[in-house]
């Protein structure tokens, strides 16, 4: 269920990002499409799928200036099944990641000496090659259907990551101590490799069959990314204190591996280097790492709890995502961001602290952690990122700090469990269905430093009884309180009236609700679809619900510039703001008793429960 979850997600996204690149392109020139900067020109892909021979000139003529071709881009040629020849030109010094991947129906490309660089998996999976591919001192490509041993040149200093992959009858392999430098998953599905592979301090390879505990010798500096991809009966490593990086995907859908300690020598885990290590239960991250990278954990779906240590700055996307398991998760005062999708899924993790290092917290970062019952959120935070705590059903309260001045897209939407949010005067926006079908949310404020309500932002909040609007917003979208079918109060102090799309409070019941607005500006609202269709329309000054809380057996004092009020239920928040609707702070009472500050011989209001009160201060 994970591998078919995480491969739609990878597909999706995939599908997003060549729907998107497929138009990403500035110029085309005789049917090859070129991003242009300055005086050179990029190969990339465009609308329409490459085909047939393609010759690649040295330069193109554009607007009267002339662009010299030096690079084919990522992806440029990606999965053009019916491309059968590419000849590149002495102008270009680098082939992107992926350039030719699958690219099934490729027999020749001709690669100048002028190429120096050529990205990962340049050639994966070019079924239609039948030679072997060198340039200048790089090994780029064995043909897959190769058989045997090959024996590569001594010239040789760098393999290019995937250029023995999917040679399923490759048996054994010669690499030369002239090489220094190998790329990723650079025997990736060689089956019939039987031998680890080592090259000077660089573990490579480990045969895929492999059963039980391994123990990488004591020289080896570096572990290659893939080096250990696929290996399911792999129950232990032991990693030597002379490793300093652990490459991409080097442990990838190691299922039988059940805990892995990595040494203090490490400074850096690559992108998706434990990925779907299913088995995994426990890791030891030293504090000599720095970063962990993009999907590191994701899907290890046994691990319980880690412990980031204090060395580590960054974490990164998708870095522990569906890890299913995860109950706890400490976040040290050392990291400044938490990447996009971080801890997306972990739907056993029950608080998290987030310090106060911390500026950004990225999309989807805690996205459906449906067992996460409080998050801290520190000051330090500025933004909030679109989907950070959708589906997080649980959680019943957040503070938000005065630091954050946007609340993205959908940031706490399905958040059913939650019942109160603070929002400070710091936020200037409120994104799109930021709050939607927040079912328990039963009032909320929003500050007088907010300009714009976004699209459906407080959308089926089915609970929402009483919403108040500053005469700072002036413009709230589409079904932005839509389908609030228990909405009683709405206090909006705007004195002009905020454009507002007709639907902004469909199907919800208005035409039984009261609209409170300034005096001064009644009959606008009174005239303006959807304002004039609420039930009752009445000035702000003249609405205060001081008998009903009265017979809630509520007492209200006022002496030395504080307000004091008793007969609260215990932990009840009480809000308080001025009379053009600027948020002046809350208070939640103890032991039903509230005290709070203001400024003498100013008239303040107080928020009890439906009920705004106006109170003199004394």
């Amino acid at each position: 269920m994970k591998k078919r979850f995480t491969a739609c997600l990878t597909t999706l996204i995939l599908s997003l990002f060549f729907s998107i690149s497929a138009l990403a392109y500035d110029v085309e020139v005789d049917g090859i499409y070129y991003d242009i900067s300055e005086t050179t020109a990029t190969v990339t892909s465009g609308e329409k799928e490459y085909s047939g021979d393609i010759v690649i000139p040295e330069s193109i003529t554009f607007e009267n200036s002339i662009y010299s071709v030096t690079s084919i881009g990522d992806y440029a040629f990606f999965r053009c099944k019916s491309l059968t020849s590419v000849t590149i030109p002495n102008s270009v010094t680098s082939i992107g990641y992926h350039a030719f991947y699958a690219c099934s129906g490729l027999t020749s490309v001709t690669i100048p000496n002028s190429v120096t660089s050529i990205g990962n998996g340049a050639f994966y999976q070019c079924s239609s090659l039948t030679h072997p591919i060198i340039v200048n001192d790089m090994f780029v490509f064995l043909p897959m259907g190769y058989e045997g041993h090959y024996s590569i040149p001594e010239n040789i200093s760098t393999i290019i990551g995937g250029a023995f992959a999917w040679c399923e009858s490759l048996t054994s392999v010669t690499i030369p101590n002239s090489v220094t430098s190998i790329g990723n998953d650079v025997f990736s599905y060689c089956s019939s490799l039987t031998h680890p592979i080592i090259v000077n301090d660089m573990f490579v390879f480990l045969p895929t069959g492999y059963e039980g505990h391994y123990s990488i010798p004591e020289n080896i500096s570096a572990i290659i990314g893939g080096a250990f991809r696929e290996c399911s009966s792999l129950t232990y490593v032991t990693i030597p204190n002379s490793v300093t990086s652990i490459g991409d995907y080097a442990f990838r859908e190691c299922s039988s591996l059940t805990s892995v300690t990595i040494p203090n020598s490490v400074t850096s885990i690559g992108d998706g280097a434990f990925m779907e290590c299913s088995g995994l239960t426990s890791v030891t991250i030293p504090n000599s790492v720095t970063s962990i990278g993009n999907l590191a954990f994701d899907g290890c779906s046994s691990l319980t709890s880690v412990t980031i240590p204090n060395s580590v700055t960054s974490i990164g996307n998708q870095a522990f995502y569906y890890c299913k398991s995860l109950t706890s998760v400490t976040i040290p005062n050392s990291v400044t961001s938490i990447g996009n999708y971080a801890f997306a899924w972990c739907s056993s993790l029950t608080s998290v602290t987030i310090p106060n290092s911390v500026t950004s917290i990225g999309d989807w970062a805690f996205y459906y952690c449906f067992g996460l019952t409080s998050v801290t959120i520190p000051n330090s935070v500025t933004s909030i990122g679109d989907w950070a705590f959708e589906g997080c059903r649980r959680l019943t309260s957040v503070t938000i700090p005065n630091s954050v001045t946007s609340i993205g897209h959908n940031a706490f939407a399905s958040c059913s469990g939650l019942t109160s949010i603070t929002i400070p005067n710091s936020v200037t926006s409120i994104g799109n269905d930021a709050f939607a079908s927040c079912s328990g949310l039963t009032s909320v404020t929003i500050p007088n430093s907010v300009t714009s309500i976004g699209y459906g932002a407080f959308a089926w909040c089915s609970g929402l009884t009483s919403v108040t609007i500053p005469n700072s917003v002036t413009s709230i979208g589409s079904v932005a309180f839509a389908y609030c079918e228990n909405i009683e109060n709405v206090y909006c102090y705007a004195e002009a009236v905020p454009s507002t799309i007709s639907n902004a409070f469909y199907d919800s019941n208005i035409k039984n609700a009261t609209l409170y607005v300034p005096a001064s500006a009644i009959e606008a609202y009174k005239s303006t679809y959807p304002w004039g269709a609420f039930g009752t329309i009445k000035a702000i000054e003249d609405s205060n619900g001081i008998e009903s809380v009265k017979e809630r057996g509520i007492a209200i004092q006022s002496a030395g510039g504080f307000i004091n009020i008793s007969g609260l239920n215990n932990n009840e928040t009480v809000s308080f703001y001025a009379l053009d609707g600027k948020a002046l702070g809350t208070a939640k009472s103890i032991d039903g008793n509230v005290s709070f500050s203001a400024k003498q011989g100013t008239i303040v209001v107080a928020r009890i429960g439906k009920e705004s009160v106006k109170i003199a201060v004394k």
